[in-house]
């Protein structure tokens, strides 16, 4: 399959005790991997999504500001891929 891969960065700061929960829930969405964050910064997740398009950075990001705990997510990184084959 070719076409193009649109890989972001997300930042979400949640209630550190919603964190766990929130991050297991990114976690499963397609193309997605929660990084683990600098010791210390407690509320904080990087997340990092592969998609095909841009819909579907916006509807992951509006799902994540609708988890409970959520206080703000942000799209801090965006690249298109074009042509890209998946292997």
């Amino acid at each position: 399959m070719s076409g193009d891969l649109h890989v972001s960065s997300l930042l979400v700061q949640a209630s550190p005790t919603e964190i766990p929960m929130i991050a297991s829930a990114i976690a499963k969405f397609s193309g997605a991997e929660v990084l683990p964050v600098k010791e210390g910064e407690t509320g904080k997740l990087i997340v990092t999504l592969e998609t095909t398009g841009e819909s579907e950075i916006m509807d992951n990001l509006q799902a994540i500001h609708a988890m409970r705990g959520v206080m703000t997510a942000s799209l801090v990184y965006h690249q298109v891929e074009t042509d890209y084959a998946d292997e």
